[in-house]
């Protein structure tokens, strides 16, 4: 610490990125008494935490399970939300890495001309835009720091949910299919288990294909998904009255949907491709910042 009399109001922290991480962090400093300005380039808080409604059911464009329910603070965040939690398998995404302040001074943060000044900042966007170098450091981060940024590799999957008039699958939770490209629509979910109105199924695509999606229209990704599920239930099922789908690829707020960690000292990430792995990494860094003064 610097000195035990500072006052945390007398200090302004930025938080650039409104996502879990972000909001973790800024609700834990705030707390202190800092004062804590959020700087988010989407109209929208939560990142890519997400849930579109426009078909009148929750589809989760970003992160959709809490991972393991026993010790994860997500739970507790979803109880006292009073939401309902269903048990369930899978392995889905949400990351978010941060860097502090690495100077003495006052940091100042410009965007379109805008300049905001602060005592600290805590950059909390996805690691797709570190990657992609959008936000320029000033002076450069230290080289181990962009080291690790290059290292811990960033990775696509998108969504689709369809619906139909009426409901023709099994009544069970997951529909496994093997394909012969494996990252290509090999298993669906059952909607109408968490939601019997729902008359809908998930499916996912992965890494080169999940890019490749981004490339077709929804015509012909209907198409696509329909040779599979006509293998599993024959020709005479029906088409889709409906899609919604993501494109993490290409969305420049975040050039990807998960992390994956990669070989070295640089990359000991814990719960790394994970919601609650970056609201922890929120409270690590907000913690940090404390510790400062």
């Amino acid at each position: 610490k610097n000195d035990d009399n500072i006052n945390p109001k007398d200090k302004t922290i930025i938080v650039i990125g409104a996502g879990i991480s972000g909001l973790a962090a800024s609700k834990k400093l705030k707390e202190i008494g800092f004062n804590v300005i959020v700087l988010e380039a989407q109209d929208k808080v939560g990142g890519r935490l997400k849930t579109n409604r426009s078909l009148g059911i929750a589809f989760d464009e970003g992160a959709s399970w809490i991972h393991g329910i026993d010790g994860n603070p997500i739970t507790s965040l979803a109880q006292e939300a009073g939401m309902t939690t269903f048990e369930t398998i899978d392995d889905q995404a949400e990351s978010c890495y941060d860097i502090g302040d690495y100077s003495n001074d006052k940091i100042k943060i410009t965007h379109n001309s805008i300049e905001s000044e602060a005592d600290y900042v805590l950059v909390t966007v996805p690691l797709g835009v570190l990657k992609a170098n959008t936000i320029q450091f000033i002076p450069a981060l230290p080289t181990v720091k962009q080291t690790a940024i290059q290292k811990i590799g960033m990775n696509c999957v998108n969504k689709f949910i369809l619906t139909w008039n009426t409901p023709f699958w099994d009544n069970t939770q997951y529909i496994v299919y093997t394909p012969e490209i494996k990252d290509k629509f090999n298993y669906f979910v059952n909607v109408n288990k968490f939601n019997p109105t729902a008359n809908a199924l998930m499916t996912f695509a992965y890494a080169d294909y999940a890019r490749l999606t981004e490339t077709m229209t929804d015509a012909q990704i209907i198409n696509e998904i329909m040779v599979h599920l006509k293998d599993i239930y024959g020709n005479n099922i029906p088409n889709p009255t409906n899609i919604l789908r993501t494109k993490w690829q290409n969305n420049e707020n975040s050039f990807g949907a998960y992390s994956y960690t990669a070989v070295g000292e640089h990359t000991n990430v814990d719960y790394f491709s994970t919601a609650h792995g970056a609201y922890l990494s929120g409270l690590r860094e907000a913690d940090k910042i404390i510790a400062l003064l």
